[in-house]
């Protein structure tokens, strides 16, 4: 969508240049959003899906395997981006339009403090703990 507005707004169009910041703005929003508040179940779903891999000769096979992984390596690396993120940003944080972008996943920390911006981190590192600890536990019981 964010493409094909930029692509509007080369052909000449005034209108797709008005949008594209609000609609950029929205999905980095949205992204952040369900990245976090739904990290366990993408944590889990992933790491099931990149468990019980299947190659084949079937290319819907390789496209599904080839999902699972690229899922399962943006949840993976989520916790450690936004902790690199939150520390590069930490001047912004009070900042009222980056936190209308980014504040839920900071939302009712004490920014001033370097430590409470590890919190995020922690909250995402033990979902995925436990959801490792649920597909390691399953396999050992099968």
């Amino acid at each position: 969508m964010l493409a094909l507005l930029k692509l509007l707004s080369k052909r000449g169009y005034q209108r797709p240049l008005e949008w594209y910041p609000k609609l950029k703005r929205f999905l980095i929003k949205l992204i952040s959003g369900v990245l976090y508040e739904s990290f366990l179940e993408l944590h889990l779903s992933s790491t099931i899906s990149v468990n019980n891999l299947l190659f084949s000769s079937h290319s819907g096979d390789w496209i599904g395997a080839s999902t699972s992984i690229l899922v399962a390596l943006v949840v993976n690396i989520f916790p450690f981006g936004l902790l690199c993120f939150l520390y590069c940003k930490k001047s912004q944080l009070e900042d009222e339009e980056f936190k209308a972008r980014f504040g839920i996943v900071y939302e009712g920390l004490d920014t001033s403090r370097k430590t409470s911006l590890v919190f995020p981190f922690i909250f995402l590192m033990r979902r995925m703990i436990f959801s490792l600890l649920v597909v390691l536990v399953h396999q050992s019981l099968l």
